[in-house]
């Protein structure tokens, strides 16, 4: 049974147990080819961790970490332990409304809009879209926290606007 890739597990460790990994990575970087080479892998790689190879790859760390599981087919599962991670830290609800408008905010009329507000549960949707945009708003009934947080973390910045009854919140890729 496949078990979730966390950034702490070293890069060696991950691609002997599961050898389709070599192939993602090498596709998410040319910086991995280095791994071809057998010196390397068996010394660099032993000490090398997914936080410490997101960071060589110049990919945020959830980004990076979506695809690995993706890869082994717990794609959908690290999504999951993703966003009960966000929710249960306390301080993710501690933000308040009234959010300060950023200097891409100032014109908002070219991002795409999707309203999930019939969406029973959008937060795997909202994230597939987000792979392919750089900037979008959704709209919902509330402020979902745990999804702005975690879009957070792939490197999107947001901004929140609550008119005509409902939240739009903006997200901007910020480049890493």
């Amino acid at each position: 049974m496949n078990e979730l890739i966390k950034e702490t597990d070293k890069i060696y460790d991950i691609v002997t147990k599961y050898p389709q990994i070599k192939e993602k990575l090498l596709s998410i970087s040319n910086k991995f080819q280095k791994l071809n080479n057998p010196l390397i892998f068996n010394t660099v790689a032993k000490v090398t961790t997914v936080r410490k190879a997101s960071e060589v790859a110049g990919i945020y760390i959830n980004e990076f970490l979506y695809e690995l599981n993706d890869a082994i087919g717990l794609g959908k599962e690290f999504l999951e332990f993703k966003k009960k991670d966000i929710f249960s830290k306390k301080e993710a609800f501690l933000k308040t409304e009234g959010d300060v408008k950023p200097v891409w905010a100032d014109d908002l009329k070219d991002f795409i809009v999707k309203d999930v507000r019939e969406i029973g549960e959008p937060f795997f949707e909202v994230v597939e879209f987000a792979k392919t945009h750089k900037y979008f708003c959704i709209v919902q009934n509330f402020k979902p926290i745990p999804l702005i947080t975690y879009l957070e973390s792939l490197g999107f910045e947001s901004y929140t606007e609550f008119k005509d009854n409902a939240y739009y919140i903006y997200f901007y890729k910020k480049t890493a």
